[in-house]
């Protein structure tokens, strides 16, 4: 859909005002690929992403160390191995996306409290937001993913919620469910993005690798009760 609105824009001016306005319009979309591609794969954003996939690696291996019996309860509790993991699913997105300013993605975990949908951990770059918002499931685009028990993508939340705020820090959502072993679907992730339509057309690839990381976080909802504060501000 994205691409699909560059190549309108591209084709306007040459319907509306002639060839050259056409050939000119063109001749900037393919310098402006170009350049998002060049800045992409240069040197300094490649040692980067290199740099992204050992820190990664490095944080699964002690993810996965303290699932074991002797460390299966972190010594700060799970709230801190939940922000862990969703540590480690941003830092995977931002590479997949080329996000090498590390600004535009963030994510949130989700569960169900009642009528209602609650934030109970983020990543750390974006935990200076409220834990506890909720919103009623009736307007979480996370609920709809949770009911489906299938990653779902949302190009603009303006889209799905018509009086939704455009001061909120996100527009796009790719929402993951986390189906427990029996069936049950207690919580979603919420991978959110400043820029609309960021996931438009990877959603699922992107879940496909994700899912590994998100079962994670299984042992630390089997004992995730209580109530749902009543605020909207998700």
């Amino acid at each position: 859909m994205q691409v699909g609105s560059q190549v309108a824009l591209v084709m306007i001016p040459w319907i509306k005002m002639g060839w050259q306005w056409g050939v000119g319009g063109t001749l900037g979309w393919l310098f402006m690929m170009f350049f998002r591609i060049s800045r992409d794969l240069s040197p300094t954003h490649a040692g980067i992403y290199r740099r992204g996939h050992t820190k990664r690696r490095t944080m699964l291996y002690d993810l996965i160390k303290d699932l074991q019996p002797s460390a299966s309860q972190t010594a700060n509790g799970p709230g801190d191995y939940q922000r862990r993991v969703l540590e480690l699913v941003v830092d995977y997105v931002r590479d997949h996306c080329a996000d090498a300013n590390q600004r535009d993605i963030f994510a949130n975990l989700l569960v169900e409290r009642g009528d209602r949908i609650e934030v109970v951990a983020r990543d750390t770059a974006h935990s200076d937001r409220h834990l506890g918002s909720s919103q009623p499931k009736a307007a979480s685009f996370a609920w709809t993913a949770m009911q489906a028990k299938a990653p779902l993508s949302c190009p603009d939340i303006c889209e799905f919620e018509p009086g939704a705020s455009r001061k909120r820090p996100y527009r796009s959502v790719l929402a993951i469910p986390i189906v427990m072993p029996d069936g049950t679907v207690p919580a979603a992730v919420s991978i959110d993005s400043s820029r609309p339509y960021q996931f438009d057309g990877i959603e699922r690839n992107l879940a496909q690798h994700l899912l590994p990381y998100i079962v994670l976080l299984h042992w630390t909802l089997q004992n995730q009760g209580g109530h749902a504060h009543d605020r909207s501000d998700i």
